[in-house]
């Protein structure tokens, strides 16, 4: 038999600042911050640090930049199994860019494109090397926008979305 699922129940701003609270003293137990909040489980008050509370997180939204650097890293990092551990992923992309991501924000980016890559019927040529060295490193989070994304006009323009679709097309969704 499976596990039964708790009713989920919105964070209050108490709930909030009693995490904050717990979070300035290491070391942290979720189990003990629990005891103040028992509505929330364990999981629900580490998801609510890590992908809201938390004070280092950027929560801007994805600029190119990012969004090409997490397509270039997810390649990088993908297990022959198509597994991807999200969580190697936040500290790279947080020294690239030096922004700290959430996972969530990564995940969600992740899974949104790969539905609309799916609907593309074309792929469009481009370089590889975008982002990524040759020996697959990034660049370093040096920014030059002139030479980190391609730019046309409406006489050949590949758009902020086609050309995610084209890094992305590169992947085997279905398997």
């Amino acid at each position: 038999m499976g596990k039964v699922r708790s009713k989920s129940i919105r964070f209050t701003k108490k709930a909030d600042s009693i995490i904050i609270n717990h979070m300035k003293e290491p070391p942290i137990f979720y189990a003990k911050i629990k005891k103040e909040i028992p509505e929330y489980t364990t999981k629900q008050i580490r998801q609510r640090w890590t992908n809201q509370l938390d004070p280092k997180l950027c929560h801007d939204p994805l600029d190119e930049y990012d969004e090409i650097l997490i397509i270039k890293l997810v390649k990088k990092n993908r297990k022959p199994n198509g597994t991807i551990c999200w969580t190697t992923l936040i500290p790279e992309v947080e020294a690239k860019t030096g922004k700290k991501r959430s996972e969530n924000k990564l995940k969600n980016f992740w899974y949104s494109r790969r539905g609309q890559v799916l609907s593309k019927n074309y792929i469009f040529p481009q370089d590889d090397d975008v982002l990524l060295s040759q020996d697959g490193d990034a660049s370093g989070g040096a920014r030059d926008d002139d030479n980190v994304l391609p730019s046309r006009d409406d006489n050949g323009v590949l758009s902020r979305l086609d050309i995610l679709c084209q890094e992305a097309l590169k992947y085997d969704f279905l398997q």
